[in-house]
């Protein structure tokens, strides 16, 4: 599980599934999510 405190730069795509997989894990039902990741680097 991650912390906000232990990421240290970007989140990798690896990361970011990791994140995804497990706040949906109670929700067996779900086909599709849709994630918004807001993208900071272009202000």
């Amino acid at each position: 599980m991650f912390s906000i405190e232990n990421i240290k730069g970007e989140l990798t795509n690896e990361q970011l599934e990791e994140i995804i997989k497990e706040s949906l894990k109670d929700f067996s039902s779900v086909k599709k999510v849709l994630l918004i990741h807001p993208d900071y680097t272009k202000t």
